[in-house]
């Protein structure tokens, strides 16, 4: 972080980067640029740190970190989508969870902040930022993100369900159980799938697998 900071101090003076930081505070342009950036380094903590170097030039507000870090937290989301390339139905709903998670978050507080500021001129909004300032904008982001959406989670599982459709492999056990018939009311059930055995009552089915019943 040293090392970085230094990098940029000289830049803190120069017309040419104070305007490219005063044009993120567009925040379609900030969301854009902060998603990029990281995606390409597939590394929100990365990103995040670059950003606190800069903030040490004293030209990072708080108009120009939030949508920053909202982009960030967007493209994080690359790492999770290029794992699930070939992966299970699983596998790719969770990445498209965690993509939609960060999308609908960021949408909804960068309407709120930039709405709320329009009409009541927030005080904060030209703050300077600081390291320590821009770490925790990017914990209170996420924080607000969970608890607005954990009261949704069902509706987010259905509009993932909608985008990537059919059911999960690999969610039941491919195995057939024999059943022998020791004294009842127990009959034991063979190994199954994962090398267990397992008690069942009369007529019951061990939970995941067909049975061979053998009377």
């Amino acid at each position: 972080m040293n090392t970085m900071s230094s990098a940029v101090e000289p830049l803190k003076n120069l017309p040419e980067f104070q305007s490219v930081f005063t044009a993120f505070s567009n925040p379609l342009l900030g969301v854009a640029v902060g998603a990029a950036v990281t995606a390409l380094l597939q590394s929100s903590s990365a990103s995040v740190g670059i950003l606190q170097a800069v903030s040490t030039t004293g030209i990072v507000s708080f108009n120009i970190a939030m949508p920053l870090i909202m982009g960030q937290n967007i493209g994080t989301c690359i790492t999770a989508l290029i794992s699930s390339v070939g992966a299970s139905k699983n596998a790719k709903r969770t990445a498209m969870i965690h993509l939609f998670f960060n999308i609908i978050g960021s949408v909804f507080f960068l309407v709120v902040l930039y709405a709320g500021n329009a009409l009541f001129r927030f005080p904060f909004w030209e703050n300077t930022m600081d390291m320590g300032s821009i770490a925790n904008l990017h914990l209170a982001f996420n924080i607000a993100c969970t608890a607005l959406l954990l009261p949704f989670h069902r509706q987010l599982v259905k509009l993932v369900k909608a985008v990537v459709p059919g059911d999960a492999e690999g969610g039941s056990c491919p195995c057939w159980t024999t059943v022998s018939c020791p004294p009842p009311p127990w009959r034991w059930a063979g190994p199954r799938c994962g090398g267990a055995d397992e008690r069942v009552r009369p007529g019951q089915l061990p939970a995941g697998c067909g049975a061979h019943l053998e009377i």
